[in-house]
């Protein structure tokens, strides 16, 4: 049963759609990271809700995201994932602070005033 606004689980029901999130299109399976693993949990939405244990679909070291944002993407099917790859060999961006700047910009691009 694919969750939608209206939905009732048990008790529960599913008042606005808000996003996504870690869910699959069709509202029978959640994702979610556990350190290296990627898992799975099985929803069944009926008159109660009933979860699955959860399973291990691959293992990686893929990048971390931030607090509440995923750092990986789920195909509406739920077969194909898109994870954001960890490059420990780029090089970290250097920043330039220029002190007094705008002297800076006159010495070096000189008007005729």
């Amino acid at each position: 049963m694919p969750l939608k606004q209206g939905t009732t689980l048990g008790h529960y029901e599913i008042l606005e759609l808000i996003g996504k999130g870690g869910m699959g299109e069709r509202g029978d399976e959640i994702f979610y990271r556990q350190g290296t693993r990627m898992m799975s949990v099985a929803v069944e939405a009926g008159s109660e809700l009933t979860l699955a244990g959860p399973r291990v679909l691959f293992e990686g070291v893929f990048a971390e995201g931030q607090i509440g944002i995923p750092n990986y993407d789920v195909t509406s099917d739920g077969q194909e994932f898109v994870m954001v790859v960890q490059d420990d060999s780029a090089a970290v961006p250097q920043i330039n602070v220029v002190l007094n700047w705008n002297e800076e910009l006159k010495r070096l691009v000189p008007t005729d005033n």
